[in-house]
């Protein structure tokens, strides 16, 4: 995970080195520089949650807890995949990047409301905890997870708008 979010960050300034040098209209460059900062933001937030979740004692977690944790990084692997997807399409087929943006946004509602189920299932767990900090990290870690999803959504939106206005 750490590896992949330096990897990324360093894509990240390759690109915008490579949008300083180029030719663009103004409003294409801001738009790019947007997707490229957000999906960034995907990048810090999944490595900040793995740092929670690793400091959260993960092995003494109930299993219900674990499984659900689990399903909401499947999902959030497969949202940013769907993002990444969309902004590949949006060179050779924008309205095949749109339909996959409308896709991004139906999973985002989806994990929106898995991370409801798993917050209540962490709070009722927060009755017996030992270590109140360990299951602030994983609470927090949660809605990193959570925010992985919402700026993938918010990416996809702008891929949306330039495949519509493009």
């Amino acid at each position: 995970m750490f590896k992949q979010e330096r990897d990324a960050d360093n894509l990240k300034r390759e690109i915008l080195d490579k949008l300083a040098r180029g030719v663009f209209h103004p409003i294409t460059r801001e738009e790019v520089v947007r997707v490229v900062l957000t999906a960034d933001d995907v990048a810090a937030n999944a490595k900040s949650a793995a740092r929670k979740i690793s400091a959260s004692s993960p092995k003494d977690l109930p299993d219900e807890i674990k499984k659900g944790l689990r399903h909401l990084a499947d999902m959030d692997l497969k949202i940013a995949e769907l993002m990444r997807e969309a902004f590949v399409k949006l060179l050779e087929d924008p309205k095949a990047a749109i339909l996959i943006t409308h896709e991004v946004e139906k999973m985002e509602e989806e994990i929106d409301e898995h991370r409801v189920t798993l917050v209540e299932r962490i709070l009722k767990y927060g009755d017996s905890v030992k270590s109140i900090a360990g299951w602030l990290m994983l609470k927090e870690a949660v809605e990193n997870l959570e925010n992985i999803a919402d700026r993938s959504e918010d990416v996809a939106d702008v891929i949306r708008g330039i495949a519509i206005l493009g």
